[in-house]
């Protein structure tokens, strides 16, 4: 039997000043070695400042559940429990009280668009994603990308860096793989409340190498 483990958040845990109840304020993800198909289970320890915070069993969603009455730059602290197939693992959070998030991130452009041959090897860079957040708070804009498919079910033959942005081939083509493919490409700036920007990617292959 397999180890619990704990995937890193994409950004520090942050919630804004004033938070209402009911605002995320990080994903939590965890898997179990031995049984990466089967989903754990999460709750909360009855700990310092749990009564503040409430994660969702099934989806790992942990969100305000008492309005945040501490100041910018205070923090709160949360130990959260996995369980799967008798297993369990903890994520110790510290949580940073920031200030409201006003800014959207908004990509340089609306569509990327790429043609590449068939025979592209794997690791090949195809674009780069941009964008820019006007909040002056550094952690408002510390910018992630994301990529998910228009269609879902198409093979997923690209991988984003979430940091830089650099798409690239994640996998060589099939046979019969479809000459055009969508994606919408995702920038979310890390502050609280969470915000995101939208831009559409095309993908076409061309058939001749």
């Amino acid at each position: 039997m397999g180890k619990v483990r704990f995937k890193e958040p994409v950004w520090e845990p942050r919630i804004h000043a004033g938070a209402p109840p009911h605002v995320l304020v990080t994903q939590l993800e965890a898997w179990e070695d031995s049984a990466r198909d089967s989903p754990p289970t999460y709750s909360i320890y009855s700990g310092a400042d749990h009564q503040f915070f409430a994660v969702n069993s099934t989806s790992g969603e942990l969100r305000t559940k008492e309005p945040i009455t501490r100041p910018v730059n205070s923090t709160y602290f949360v130990i959260v429990i996995a369980y799967c197939n008798g297993q369990s693992e903890i994520q110790q959070l510290r949580i940073s009280v920031t200030e409201f998030n006003r800014n959207l991130p908004r990509f340089l452009q609306d569509i990327y668009r790429i043609e590449v041959p068939i025979s592209l090897g794997v690791g090949e860079a195809l674009t780069q994603l941009e964008a820019t957040d006007g909040d002056p708070q550094p952690y408002n804009r510390e910018l992630r990308y994301f990529l998910e498919p228009v269609v879902s079910g198409e093979p997923d033959v690209l991988s984003v860096d979430v940091v830089t942005g650099r798409v690239s081939l994640a996998r060589r083509f099939a046979a019969g793989h479809p000459r055009i493919q969508r994606w919408n490409a995702i920038v979310r700036d890390g502050g609280s409340p969470l915000r995101k920007g939208v831009a559409f990617l095309e993908l076409i292959v061309k058939m001749i190498s």
